[in-house]
């Protein structure tokens, strides 16, 4: 039965770490969790194009920089090669294995996964959500049961974009592998992706990616997920000439208003198009802090004593005052005796 609406938790906003993703990627977010393709298990359709045209002002570039990003952070998982996506998390949020029935529909959900990458992720979630809530009633479903003897991958383990380790089920050894619901034949070990030639050359180890991609990598700052930079490369490559983003590359890591706690992963980076950006602006632009703006107040109440003192010849001295001090008609100045502040933290 195809849904009709979506489940979102609202305490998602009380999470630090959703909290951290930008606007355009929890926008994405928001996209795959609606979609109406969104299976029992969290698994949607990836079609870049296709989610572009959902808004006029939204283009493929800013659709896979999101995707980029979600990756990075572990939130949503992507197959670029069967076009699915897997919101790590739906399984656990959308309470779905507390119902016996609807337990069967997350192990057919399983079944119809073509990615075996997704597959193993979602394997791995659904035993930690077993460990950490084994009272749901679901665990009884025979069917939900063999799902969680498949072999499984940590996402913590994964390398953001492409293939990685599968680890074997319990009852599993590396010589035999059992069958899951709805199989006639084990489950292959993870390939290579097969329509990318020099991801292959990835595969076989860090001196055999491109020498283009290679010459990129030794100019950008950041060295991180590597194999998720290739890929983004071959798509920027798409968009722009190998010599203008190697440009980019070259000023972004000389801009010296770039800070390496806000440097860019170099997946974000492509898949933003970010050569084309100006340079950094200066960090000092950032608002005050808390005691910054006490101290400027401070000061901003020494200035006004002193222009008071120094700007007005009316005499409203007290009977005794030394001269010199001359404050405001109607305003006297503060006596010797007096416990007069300047402003909070200060006087």
């Amino acid at each position: 039965m195809a849904r009709d609406h979506a489940r979102i938790n609202i305490g998602i906003w009380g999470s630090a770490g959703f909290r951290r993703l930008s606007p355009r990627a929890q926008h994405l977010y928001f996209v795959l969790v609606t979609s109406p393709s969104l299976s029992y298990c969290g698994v949607a359709d990836w079609r870049p194009k296709r989610l572009a045209a959902l808004s006029e002002e939204w283009t493929l570039g800013q659709v896979e920089a999101a995707a980029a990003e979600l990756q990075e952070q572990r939130v949503v998982f992507f197959d670029d090669d069967t076009e699915e996506a897997f919101v790590r998390k739906w399984m656990k949020h959308d309470g779905l294995i507390g119902q016996e029935r609807m337990a069967v529909s997350v192990a057919s959900a399983y079944a119809a996964t073509s990615s075996i990458r997704l597959r193993g992720l979602i394997v791995h979630e659904l035993r930690s959500l077993r460990e950490a809530q084994p009272q749901l009633r679901g665990w009884g479903k025979s069917k939900l049961l063999e799902v969680l003897d498949e072999p499984s991958i940590d996402p913590h383990e994964e390398p953001g974009q492409g293939q990685a380790e599968l680890q074997l089920g319990a009852n599993q050894s590396s010589d035999e592998v059992e069958l899951g619901p709805n199989q006639t034949s084990p489950t292959p070990a993870p390939a290579p992706a097969t329509n990318s030639s020099s991801l292959l050359r990835a595969e076989n180890g860090a001196g055999s990616y491109p020498e283009a991609f290679e010459e990129f990598w030794q100019a950008y700052p950041k060295k991180a997920d590597k194999r998720a930079a290739l890929r983004a490369w071959e798509r920027a490559l798409k968009r722009a000439d190998r010599e203008q983003i190697l440009a980019g590359a070259v000023r972004y890591a000389a801009d010296p208003n770039r800070e390496d706690e806000f440097t860019k992963n170099a997946a974000t980076w492509l898949n933003a198009d970010a050569w084309l950006n100006p340079p950094e602006p200066p960090r000092g632009g950032r608002p005050p802090s808390r005691a910054e703006s006490r101290i400027q107040g401070n000061l901003a109440a020494v200035e006004a004593v002193r222009r008071m003192t120094e700007g007005d010849t009316h005499d409203t001295r007290r009977d005794g005052e030394a001269p010199g001090l001359h404050w405001g008609a109607g305003r006297p100045a503060p006596h010797p005796g007096d416990n007069h502040r300047l402003a909070p933290g200060f006087g």
